[in-house]
Order: C-alpha cells, then sequence, then structure tokens
C-alpha cells in the first residue's frame, strides 16, 4: 500500500462488527453447542432405536414373490469309493520245470478238479483239503494224505470207495482214470506236484502273477495260490470336515459300469495325519455288489465314481428356503403375496430350497430381501 493511500478495511468499534479475537470465541462457544446437541440426538435415536421393538418385517421390507411349485429337493457329494478284496494264501506250488500255460484267471471262481496251470505240460488241479501234498502216492501208501486223495478222487466221480486212507486197487483204478483224463502218463503215482489241496471250496482263487506266468521257472515252495474274501471290501477317503458331513447310515450310490450298487456308510477310522476313511456296508448286512462283485478287479485298489448322499431327495412342492418363517411357537410358514399366512411343513432342506406340504401349488409367495428377520 501506498503511503498516501487510505485504509477502508478497518472497522473502529462500535461498528457492528466483530474483530477476530471476539468472532473466534463466538464460533469455539457455538461450535460446542453444535456438538453437544448433536451428541444428545444420536443418544436419543440410539435409545429409542433399542427400547422401540421393530416393526413386522413381512410388513415393512422388500421383498421378491417365489411361486410355489412341484418339484424334488436334494443333495449329494460326488467322491471316489475304493474297493479292494482281501486274500490269503493258501496253497503252495511243488512242481518243478518251465510254466507251460496258466488257466485260472485272477479271482475266478473255482472248485474241485479245476487246472490252475501247468508245469512242462503237466497239469496242477485244484482239491479240497487241509494236508498239503508233501510225497508221491501209489499202491500201497496209507495216511491220511491218502484218504483225503479217496475223497478228491470221489468228489471227481472216479472213485466209489470210502476213504479208508489205504492205496488200493481201487483206488490205483481211480487214479488212473484221472490221469487219462488230464492227458498225462497213466502211471497210477500222484506226484506232489500234481494237486494244490486248499482249505475250502469252491472259492474265489488268483495266483501270483509275479512267479506264475507262462515260461516262468518254478523249483517248488513258491507260495502262488491265494483265496480271495466272499465280497470286497468299499470305503471312503475323505477329510475331516468332509466326515463332518456323512454321519453314520447315510447312504451311498456306486457306479461301476452299467450296474448301480447301494451301501451305507458304517464305522470311521483316522489315521495319523487327520484323515478319514469311512467303512461302507451292504443293506441289510448283504454284499454291496451282489452278484456282481466279479466286476470289481481282483489286483490292487479300484476307484468307483459314487454319490454321497446327505440329504436324501424328497419329491413335493418346492419353495425358496428364504421364503419360510416361524413365529415364537416354532410354526413354520409362508406369506402370499396379499399378506395371508399359509402353514407349512417342512420335509427337506438342501442347496437354498426347502420341500414343503401345506401351502397349495402354483401359491406366490414372499421372499424377504434380507434374511434378517424378526419373527
Amino acid at each position: 500500500m501506498k503511503p498516501s493511500q487510505k485504509r477502508t478495511d478497518l472497522q473502529p468499534e462500535g461498528s457492528g462488527k466483530f474483530d477476530p479475537p471476539r468472532r473466534k470465541r463466538f464460533l469455539m462457544a457455538a461450535g460446542i453447542v453444535i456438538v453437544l446437541l448433536g451428541a444428545g440426538a444420536s443418544i436419543g435415536w440410539a435409545s429409542a432405536r433399542v427400547l422401540t421393538p421393530l416393526k413386522n418385517p413381512i410388513a415393512t421390507e422388500k421383498y421378491a414373490l417365489a411361486r410355489v411349485t412341484r418339484g424334488e429337493v436334494g443333495f449329494s457329494i460326488a467322491l471316489n469309493v475304493a474297493a479292494q478284496w482281501s486274500s490269503t494264501n493258501v496253497g503252495t506250488n511243488l512242481a518243478g520245470g518251465t510254466v507251460t500255460t496258466v488257466s485260472a484267471e485272477p479271482g475266478q471262481t473255482l472248485s474241485t478238479g479245476a487246472t490252475l496251470y501247468t508245469v512242462n505240460l503237466r497239469p496242477t488241479v485244484l482239491a479240497q483239503g487241509e494236508i498239503p501234498a508233501f510225497e508221491p502216492l501209489t499202491l500201497g501208501a496209507r495216511g491220511e494224505d491218502v484218504a483225503q486223495l479217496q475223497r478228491f478222487l470221489a468228489t471227481l466221480g472216479t472213485y466209489a470207495g470210502s476213504p479208508k486212507g489205504i492205496f488200493d486197487r481201487t483206488t490205483l483204478s481211480a487214479v488212473k482214470v484221472w490221469q487219462k483224463s488230464l492227458g498225462v502218463a497213466v502211471d497210477g503215482i500222484v506226484r506232489p506236484g500234481d494237486v494244490i489241496y486248499v482249505p475250502s471250496l469252491p472259492a474265489r482263487i488268483t495266483l501270483d502273477p509275479t512267479k506264475v506266468f507262462r515260461g516262468a521257472q518254478l523249483s517248488g515252495g513258491e507260495q502262488v495260490v491265494a483265496a480271495l474274501s466272499s465280497t470286497p471290501a468299499f470305503s471312503l477317503a475323505v477329510s475331516a470336515e468332509q466326515s463332518s458331513l456323512i454321519p453314520k447310515g447315510t447312504q451311498v450310490e456306486i457306479s461301476s459300469g452299467a450296474a448301480s450298487w447301494k451301501a451305507i456308510v458304517g464305522e470311521q477310522t483316522v489315521d495319523a495325519d487327520g484323515g478319514v476313511t469311512l467303512i461302507l456296508g451292504g443293506e441289510g448286512n448283504s454284499s454291496i455288489c451282489l452278484d456282481q462283485c466279479d466286476q470289481v478287479p481282483t489286483v490292487g485298489r479300484t476307484l468307483l465314481p459314487s454319490k454321497v448322499i446327505t440329504t436324501k431327495t424328497v419329491e413335493g412342492l418346492v419353495v425358496p428356503t428364504s421364503a419360510l418363517t416361524s413365529d415364537a411357537a416354532g410354526k413354520v410358514f409362508v406369506v402370499s403375496d396379499d399378506g395371508v399366512r399359509h402353514s407349512a411343513k417342512l420335509l427337506a432342506t438342501a442347496g437354498g430350497m426347502s420341500a414343503i406340504s401345506g401351502p397349495p401349488e402354483g401359491l406366490r409367495v414372499r421372499v424377504p430381501a434380507t434374511t434378517d428377520r424378526t419373527k
């Protein structure tokens, strides 16, 4: 400002305007009053919000409409079921030489007299008995092993006498008839490698594929014959979280090719890492695969696709689960478009939908826009 310029922006005392210090004090006081008023209003609003009951949301909240339709509700988890046969060693080879043919298929059900394989073109056959073959048997031999041979020959129909345990002329004739049917030298001598005795027949039999194959060399003493369990074992490997959704008694539908089997979840085991294995059984303690167990490979573990039915499928009238409301007495109802309550019986719930009975088919019901409702 030039020295000669007169200031016009200054106000004399008593002019009606505040000087800066007084203006500042006034604004601070006014601010305090405003803050106090705002705080009081907030407290009053909160008190009214807590102490005043909420209005009936059915009458006030926003909603969409859904129609009661006929359908089904259910839920399942897709998992792989493991199927595996257990086996027991039951027979030892006593023939020496080269395996020339293998006749028994893995897991095949075999009976007395079935040929397992040939060594140097001489058959090794299967028979029922408790005593393993251990020495050649011929005319004049005596003992329980001879009686066992006689019972074997009687099963084949070549021996008609009683199993006395004496290798007599009748037994010799029966042996020669049997040898002729096999196409081997008819000399009346039963060698240890000619017959493998197992405890029970018929049975599912499997040969050790690492020892018995065409061209394999056998020297005698090899454990080669195993009997499979009457049915494979079925199990489900799941996480701890999944196991909580699959309680004992849950139904499982297993697919094997064109076949479909039903199983029930039984006991469970937990490994050191926390993994859970669910043991499956057949309905009514029956076999899961019934008369179709041949479809399960006998070697190793087989994985089969399955559906674990966590919520059994129920047919009926279906509405969104969020359309269901209950009162203080626990009675379930739906609210129609015109605000009328209709009692409903809940049959099943899965995947956000519920199967009910009660309301008429085709009824338009309210589906609240929020899930926080006062009932």
